[in-house]
């Protein structure tokens, strides 16, 4: 289920929903006037004053209207043209991605669904593989690009048990040692980081580039954004930690 829109509700939220229904509708497509009958229909009038004229109001749809196209105009030129999975032909979504295999959408599922966005698939693991490719095209080289580390729990590829995942971290990044002694290691699962990326700098001398993760698809992700802190981590669990 797909929860109505609100007239209260921010242009980029309106056009998720609209991207959402040109995924989920029969005739792949979406437009404006969908959204505004939409709008229109009881409940949705919360932020409206009960003192608005028609008038003023139909003009409020159509800056609604004009708000959420202009959002998709620019989500296409961002996304580039193989990375937005819409056609926009005036006020209409078409929907591009027929098997659904783009990172947009995606991404765009997960906002909605949670870790139930792919059928018969952890929605949560997914989206640690897609950050993982993320940092690392972000932060390394488009021609020989290092493999990131998915640390988080649990773990497709690396070892499950932490105290050997840490060990193993360290050999990834090539500092720090592990502290296989701390209390209650063996029950950790991931101490909160989700994917590592490291890049050493050309001049080839110890000093590198480090970054952890941490990938959050619940709707408390925002109250996340400060519980990783690298160096705590490190601190926490290595004998010696990073320099």
């Amino acid at each position: 289920m797909i929860r109505p829109p609100l007239l209260s509700d921010n242009p980029a939220d309106l056009l998720d929903h609209l991207e959402l229904r040109a995924l989920r509708d029969a005739d792949g497509n979406a437009s404006a006037a969908e959204l505004l009958t939409e709008l229109s229909m009881g409940g949705s009038s919360d932020a409206r004053d009960e003192e608005d004229t028609t008038e003023t109001l139909s003009e409020a749809m159509s800056a609604i209207a004009d708000a959420v196209f202009t959002q998709a105009e620019d989500r296409s030129v961002h996304c580039g043209k193989d990375g937005y999975p819409f056609g926009i032909d005036g006020n209409v979504l078409l929907k591009e991605d027929s098997d659904f295999s783009r990172v947009y959408t995606f991404l765009l599922l997960l906002s909605a669904h949670g870790k139930d966005a792919v059928a018969g698939s952890d929605g949560a693991k997914l989206f640690e593989d897609v950050s993982a490719v993320a940092a690392a095209s972000y932060l390394g080289s488009r021609d020989a690009l290092r493999e990131p580390l998915v640390f988080g729990f649990p773990r497709r590829v690396e070892v499950a048990n932490f105290p050997a995942a840490v060990a193993n971290l360290c050999i990834y990044i090539g500092e720090g040692k592990s502290d296989d002694k701390m209390p209650n290691i063996n029950k950790m699962k991931d101490a909160g980081l989700d994917i590592v990326f490291n890049k050493p700098f050309p001049d080839k001398k110890s000093s590198q580039l480090i970054a952890f993760g941490q990938c959050a698809t619940g709707e408390n992700w925002w109250d996340k954004k400060y519980e990783l802190q690298p160096g705590d981590w490190c601190r926490e669990w290595m004998l010696k930690p990073l320099k």
